[in-house]
């Protein structure tokens, strides 16, 4: 009986990992919004509907904001397979190159460089948590210069970030 616990358990484990091919293949697909936009990943699954909707409803609410900070949202869903560039991609695999919990609700910001910016396990406000991020960073300062007409150095861009 132990036996086949045992075994049981190992294959358990081993269909919970994550193979290095399929990392790979995430990094690379990600890799295609490098320096072009920033991405923002949700994900749920049945216990945690609610903090889904609310993340979802919160997003919804301000398009013009997510637009103006080249934000791309994604939604995983437990069985649902995330579409990125046509690319299906299970939630599990981005999750874990995430570096987010295997369940549960959670969230990620991307930067433009590539970075994981920052995770919850909450849903976010916008305006006060994932706005004011983004809005510090260096390159959505310079974004933000160039919006206005220039900026205090007579609009130079020395291209540093």
């Amino acid at each position: 009986m132990i036996g086949k616990t045992a075994l049981g358990l190992a294959i358990l484990l081993a269909s919970l990992a994550i193979s290095p091919a399929a990392t790979a293949e995430t990094a690379e697909i990600l890799d295609a919004y490098l320096w072009k936009k920033r991405l923002f990943f949700v994900f749920g699954d049945q216990t945690s509907r609610f903090e889904l909707n609310e993340q979802l409803a919160r997003l919804s609410r301000d398009p013009a904001g997510l637009k103006e900070r080249d934000l791309e949202v994604f939604v995983g869903e437990a069985r649902k397979r995330v579409d990125i560039l046509g690319t299906r991609l299970s939630p599990r695999t981005l999750r874990n190159h995430l570096g987010l919990p295997a369940t549960g609700f959670a969230v990620a910001l991307v930067g433009k460089d590539g970075g994981v910016k920052m995770r919850s396990t909450t849903p976010v406000p916008l305006q006060t948590d994932l706005y004011t991020l983004i809005d510090a960073m260096p390159m959505r300062q310079q974004e933000m210069r160039r919006q206005t007409g220039g900026s205090e150095m007579g609009g130079s861009n020395t291209g540093m970030n």
